[in-house]
């Protein structure tokens, strides 16, 4: 009787167990991590003049937001200027490259 209870578990498992499959980023982590450094308004948005990160700064205003990030920030920021991925049309990345 005992067997017969262990087999219709394991059956009742291998016949249900795609329903308790959860999708591979569902229950990701949400915060740091998560979103490119270069996208974040709330990181690289003194790099802009607008809301809508599409124009940026003057060269100045370029150089003191530089200045004021983290040194793993601004790491962060070349790896993913560096990066296959990046999309930045509008120059920030080539503007960030030429800062030490």
């Amino acid at each position: 009787m005992t067997r017969l209870l262990w087999i219709a578990a394991l059956v009742a498992t291998v016949s249900c167990g795609s329903a308790f499959a959860q999708a591979e980023d569902e229950d990701a982590p949400e915060g740091p991590g998560t979103q490119r450094v270069i996208a974040d308004p709330d990181i690289v948005g003194s790099f802009y003049t607008d809301g809508s990160m599409s124009r940026l700064a003057p060269p100045e205003q370029l150089v003191r937001a530089w200045n004021a990030l983290s040194p793993d920030l601004r790491n962060q920021i070349r790896a993913e200027c560096a990066s296959p991925e990046d999309d930045q049309e509008d120059g920030f990345c080539s503007a960030v490259s030429n800062f030490e």
